[in-house]
């Protein structure tokens, strides 16, 4: 009996180092394995890249293509106030294994470009996704790539997620795929805008406004200076004189020229302003018109001026009146250029 307790004990002691060689042969070898992790997918999309990137920088549009919202349909999602742009989030929560829990912030995104989110797992450690959309012949090409370097994941766990970095490009990389798919779907099925030079364009009655105005005829390297001299000149009297500000502030082009052009600097007011000085009251006529939503540098225009005389010559109709470039975006409170809005306005008969 002894010596059968005395062989179980064996038996017992060598089975107890076989494991703890087992887990020390474990451990030692995820010192070998890679720490980080590079997943990416691409697919070409028959859509611009401003309609795909909406479906992406709006949280609350995920749930018509994310592969990881159709998993578990109780899933419990609380969004931020404002669900979109930088700085918006979602956190999840669910007690399917394949989705659990965790956070999802946008912490970078350029228009139309690029959108950056940071996906906390909580032990499981921080990792980042990606979304880049390059604009291709008839379309857009998105790219989803997720990246992990090991950032935040608990002691515990952290052996474990060497080895399940074996199997991310591929376990990951198909629910991209997947993702993808469900993207270039939905993207597909929303009717396209007409564009102008890549910018989306509408026709519009405008009706008519009051503004206050100084008109000159200036070297077109002194545009960029004057236009903040001849705003500051309007505010100032508009100040003095109690007018209110009723809507963004535009120049209007009455003749452009290599060397000189003619422009009026100018601000819709209420109907109680008066002329004073160089500073002239005005009523600008209601008119139908075609306007372009262009992002991006006030100096990056000119592409769409002629793109716009060949698109309003092929609706067979005629521009009937100076152009004008009302400010939507405030440069002073928006600093990324690429988010500046510029209505580009086309009156036509």
């Amino acid at each position: 009996m002894n010596k059968l307790k005395i062989v179980l004990m064996k038996i017992v002691k060598r089975i107890l180092i076989g494991i703890i060689i087992l887990i020390l042969l474990i451990v030692l070898v995820s010192f070998f394995l890679p720490s980080t992790v590079h997943v990416q997918r691409s697919e070409k999309v028959n859509a611009t890249n401003a309609v795909i990137y909406d479906f992406v920088n709006d949280l609350k549009k995920w749930k018509h293509w994310s592969p990881w919202f159709s998993i578990d349909t109780t899933t419990v999602y609380t969004f931020s106030e404002n669900p979109v742009g930088e700085g918006a989030w979602y956190t999840w929560k669910s007690e399917n294994p394949e989705v659990r829990e965790g956070k999802l912030t946008i912490i970078k995104n350029k228009q139309f470009s690029i959108i950056e989110c940071e996906m906390d797992f909580g032990p499981m450690g921080i990792s980042t996704s990606t979304f880049r959309f390059d604009s291709i012949e008839n379309g857009t090409n998105i790219t989803w790539s997720m990246d992990s370097e090991g950032k935040g994941i608990t002691w515990y766990f952290y052996v474990m997620s060497k080895y399940i970095n074996l199997f991310m490009d591929k376990g990951i990389g198909a629910s991209f795929e997947r993702g993808l798919k469900s993207l270039k779907s939905v993207s597909e099925a929303v009717p396209k805008k007409e564009t102008i030079a890549g910018f989306d364009v509408e026709e519009r009655m405008l009706e008519k406004m009051n503004v206050l105005s100084i008109r000159e005829t200036l070297k077109n390297d002194e545009i960029g200076k004057r236009i903040g001299q001849n705003y500051s000149l309007i505010g100032q009297y508009m100040s003095k004189e109690n007018i209110m500000e009723i809507n963004s502030p535009m120049i209007i082009l009455h003749n452009m020229d290599t060397a000189a052009s003619e422009i009026e600097f100018a601000i819709p007011v209420g109907a109680n302003a008066k002329s004073k000085g160089k500073i002239i009251f005005s009523e600008l006529p209601s008119t139908n018109a075609y306007v372009v939503k262009f992002y991006g540098l006030y100096s990056k225009t000119a592409p769409v001026y002629d793109a716009a005389k060949k698109y309003i010559e092929s609706k067979g109709k005629k521009i009937s009146g100076p152009s004008r470039e009302v400010y939507i975006t405030d440069p002073g409170i928006e600093k990324d250029t690429a988010k500046w809005l510029t209505e580009i306005v086309f009156p036509i008969e």
